[in-house]
């Protein structure tokens, strides 16, 4: 297992020494797409962030605005997303962050650019805010078995395993899965119906990530022999495979190095999310947390260097606890300081 971890670790490291543009960069977007939209797109994304108390690093923000700025170019093309399924908002997902923000990003988008925006985009465009939060939400996915298939979920999950196997990269996080899945299940539609969809990004993507392209056509074989495909598929569908890859592999680089964190927390009149964004504002990129609801809900099979929690009887093997109130004072946000000081010590030695 330690191995498998190295090789994996390692064929990390080569696919991001492969990388020699940043093409999620604020700064470069305005090279593919009409500056105008860039700098309107990333005035609405600080301003519903801040007034909303929602925290998002610099990668999250670039992240985000590429997929933005790909929306907002696609539907100014004609070409919403076609609605695949009959998922209506339950109460708690209302009440969630993500989709509160989504929501009035929506509206933006609508009233300020004048191009509509379909539920479908609606709805990635929430996971994709869940995906790019500086903490990850546990249950991602079965957020999204609510919307799509069980049955195409494992298929794609079968997919995956199956690219990790054979290239040995990590693709097996939540958040990435379910943005992901979604992203594939909309492109299979754009497919059967052969709707051609344009990312200017595709020429420097295949010549400055020839592996990343690989595995992107990977993808498609797998997906092309589980019939899932009818058609065949254009250079720009496998560049915006390669996108989403490029995107979970940067996260993973900027992550290696933070802590690695458990939060326990009841979402009790949404305490848990205010908690996450007080820890994310405080700490930023240093931290990189799961929150979770119970402990018995936590992804199984993973270890951590930190736990946060309001359980007086929860310890973790190896790493920090710290205990807070439901309402995290100050005092608590210095306990996780003093904690993560801890940690890195221990690193060093």
């Amino acid at each position: 297992d330690g191995k498998e971890k190295d090789k994996r670790r390692l064929m990390s490291h080569v696919l991001q020494e492969r990388r020699q543009s940043d093409f999620m960069g604020v700064g470069v977007l305005g090279q593919y797409f009409p500056k105008e939209d860039v700098d309107g797109l990333l005035r609405m994304l600080e301003a519903v962030c801040r007034e909303n108390g929602f925290f998002l690093n610099d990668f999250a923000r670039s992240n985000l605005m590429l997929h933005l700025c790909i929306m907002v170019s696609r539907l100014r093309s004609g070409l919403a997303k076609e609605e695949s399924g009959a998922m209506s908002l339950t109460d708690s997902m209302k009440k969630d962050p993500a989709y509160q923000l989504a929501l009035r990003m929506r509206s933006y988008i609508e009233n300020r650019l004048k191009v509509n925006v379909s539920y479908e985009d609606y709805l990635q465009l929430a996971f994709l805010i869940k995906s790019n939060s500086a903490f990850l939400a546990a249950g991602t996915m079965e957020a999204l078995a609510d919307y799509l298939d069980a049955g195409f979920l494992l298929q794609i999950r079968r997919i995956m395993h199956q690219v990790e196997k054979r290239y040995l990269i990590a693709l097996d996080q939540e958040p990435f899965l379910a943005t992901f899945t979604l992203h594939l299940k909309n492109m299979i539609l754009r497919n059967r119906g052969q709707n051609q969809i344009c990312n200017p990004l595709k020429d420097d993507l295949r010549q400055e990530s020839p592996i990343l392209y690989d595995i992107a056509l990977a993808i498609i074989e797998e997906m092309r022999n589980q019939g899932l495909l009818s058609h065949p598929v254009s250079e720009d569908e496998v560049s915006f495979i390669v996108l989403h890859l490029y995107g979970e592999l940067q996260r993973q680089y900027r992550t290696e190095e933070a802590v690695n964190g458990l939060l326990i927390l009841p979402n009790y009149l949404q305490l848990a999310d205010q908690a996450v964004q007080k820890i994310a504002s405080r700490f930023g990129e240093e931290l990189v947390l799961t929150t979770v609801s119970a402990m018995e809900n936590a992804p199984k099979g993973q270890e951590y260097d930190l736990v946060i929690t309001t359980q007086q009887s929860v310890c973790v093997r190896g790493g920090e606890t710290v205990c807070i109130s439901s309402l995290l004072s100050r005092q608590d946000l210095q306990h996780i300081a003093n904690a993560l000081e801890r940690v890195w010590r221990r690193r060093q030695l």
